[in-house]
């Protein structure tokens, strides 16, 4: 069936309107409840109080994969801004990129009322929503930018947003090379001055990054490959699979269904940038392996895939069909758009769950932790968010190793910390040194919420 383009105005502004109440509702009452935006916290910590974009005292390892949006909240926070208050704002100009941009995009396209779906399909991702305070609405903000002002035909700008992009996500760097290439085919001429311009823009923060860190890229990517490498649990692979078989399940049919539909219209339309991007990701994470339960990794999965809804939600309600009857494609879209929020958030609801448990029982655990009144600020952690950012001041021993160069037992050495706090509901722990001696722990508390509990522990000596 043709489509025929009718002024999108009514449908677009209904739902920027319930785009911009879902934005504001989640900037004012969404609570941070995931541990991993509070490692980017407490670099963002300590540089606003001086101490260099670190997350130990000393220790200048990038163990955060978002080193931009770390400084600039720091930034924020120097000038005397609150934690919350910077966060909403970077939240704020996310969400603002992605229904700007997201409009534009498809507009561009041909598309104007998938350009209005789109925002509020990312805005009800369920994950995206238990992500907030990460880094991951921001990077998908940059991304729709970076393909709409392409689109646009302003391929300097495009570049630099890339650019951009790399600092709040290194994977971001894929967006870039999509549309080098894409250029490269066209016309070469115009792709040499951008891509001189992106230089610009990234070069001297990756400069500083390097020389600071002494590193290439964050040390957290060569960890989680580790991970993966060591653990046959969630590789990468297994979880991209899992994804694709997840849109045919009866559960999400109606997504499904509308995901292939997507597809296979951007296909027709031969609109090749996003599919590339996504393929390119996934060959290069399959190949880097990293555990799949990293949730923000997916990014460029759930774009993908809310894209080419969107796209079919778009494209159904604009077919001849409703020639004489807009309201009542309007109408359709709202349903089908309803449907599919409904869809994806309905299975996921118990992630929030989850997510507020392991905060109520950590937080729990840090104020035990701050009434031992240990002399010695130092704590052996299995998780290093929460906990770590609500000790600010103390030195934290991973046992994960995204923020130490060396195995945690090799700083740790002899003198083991006095305080740890582990998962579950251990009464002892033992910690070989590197005398070859057993360090004992002790439970002193613990908490649990739902389903999730830890110990707070403390050195017998």
């Amino acid at each position: 069936m043709s489509i025929t383009r009718h002024p999108p105005r009514p449908l677009a502004l209904m739902l920027a309107s319930v785009f911009g109440a879902g934005v504001a509702l989640l900037i004012f009452a969404a609570p941070i409840y995931n541990d991993d935006p509070y490692i980017t916290f407490r670099y963002a910590w300590n540089f606003a109080h001086g101490n260099g974009l670190v997350y130990n005292l000393g220790e200048h390892v990038a163990g955060s994969t978002t080193p931009l949006y770390s400084l600039v909240l720091g930034v924020m926070m120097w000038c005397g801004l609150p934690l919350r208050a910077g966060v909403g704002v970077l939240a704020a100009v996310a969400y603002g990129l992605i229904g700007v941009f997201s409009w534009r995009l498809f507009r561009r396209l041909g598309l104007p009322r998938g350009g209005a779906v789109l925002p509020i399909l990312l805005l009800a991702n369920p994950t995206l929503i238990s992500l907030y305070g990460n880094e991951t609405s921001l990077a998908l903000g940059l991304a729709i930018a970076a393909f709409a002002l392409y689109e646009e035909g302003r391929l300097n700008a495009a570049l630099i947003v890339s650019a951009i992009l790399v600092g709040v996500r290194p994977d971001g760097a894929l967006v870039g090379i999509v549309l080098a290439l894409v250029t490269l085919e066209k016309d070469k001429r115009r792709l040499w001055p951008a891509l001189g311009w992106a230089t610009l823009a990234f070069l001297p923060f990756y400069i500083a990054f390097v020389v600071y860190y002494h590193a290439l890229v964050p040390h957290t990517l060569a960890v989680k490959t580790a991970q993966g490498a060591a653990s046959d649990v969630a590789p990468f692979w297994k979880g991209t699979l899992q994804l694709i078989t997840s849109l045919l399940s009866r559960q999400a049919l109606p997504t499904g269904m509308l995901t292939v539909i997507g597809i296979i219209l951007i296909i027709k339309k031969r609109w090749t940038h996003l599919p590339l991007f996504v393929l390119l990701y996934a060959l290069a994470f399959c190949l880097i392996n990293p555990p799949y339960y990293y949730w923000w990794y997916q990014y460029p999965y759930w774009l993908m895939r809310d894209a080419a809804v969107a796209w079919a939600i778009g494209w159904i309600a604009e077919l001849n069909y409703w020639q004489e009857r807009r309201w009542a494609g309007h109408f359709a879209a709202i349903l089908l758009l309803a449907g599919v929020c409904f869809a994806t958030l309905w299975p996921d609801r118990g992630k929030a769950v989850q997510y507020r448990a392991r905060y109520g029982a950590y937080m729990a655990a840090a104020g035990r932790v701050k009434q031992t009144g240990a002399s010695e600020k130092g704590i052996l952690l299995e998780e290093i968010g929460i906990i770590g950012y609500e000790l600010p001041q103390w030195t934290v021993y991973d046992m994960a190793g995204l923020v130490h160069k060396k195995p945690y037992k090799e700083l740790i050495g002899n003198n083991p910390p006095p305080l740890a706090v582990l998962r579950g509901g251990m009464k002892s722990y033992p910690l070989q040194l590197t005398s070859g001696k057993i360090a004992q722990y002790r439970q002193i508390g613990f908490f649990q919420e739902d389903l999730f509990g830890c110990s707070a522990m403390e050195l017998v000596k």
